[in-house]
């Protein structure tokens, strides 16, 4: 599972972070992603009953991650979208299961 930000230009077949235009988290390696297929470490892996949390801000053009309350630190700076970024989640596995909570 990989949880981001994308903007409406991605591929919606590949997980966040793998397109130019989009960034992510993914939860099988704890690797951030932005704009390519190799990510970097980042945060620890993430699994079912976790609670993942994404922020992007946009004052200082960064993306912050949290899991289960705690922030992992900021994952991203300097974001520079012409395009307005909008909350993503891919999956990959069959079964995979996501509950998402935009308030």
């Amino acid at each position: 599972i990989g949880i981001g930000f994308c903007t409406e230009e991605v591929l919606l077949a590949r997980l966040p972070g793998w397109d130019s235009h989009s960034y992510g988290y993914h939860g099988d390696d704890g690797h951030a992603f932005a704009g390519s297929g190799t990510g970097r470490p980042y945060g620890p892996p993430f699994t079912s009953g976790d609670v993942v949390g994404a922020l992007y801000n946009k004052a200082d053009r960064s993306i912050t991650y949290y899991k289960n309350g705690e922030s992992l630190g900021v994952a991203f700076r300097d974001i520079h979208e012409t395009s307005p970024l909008y909350p993503c989640v891919g999956l990959r596995t069959r079964g995979e299961e996501v509950v998402a909570n935009f308030g």
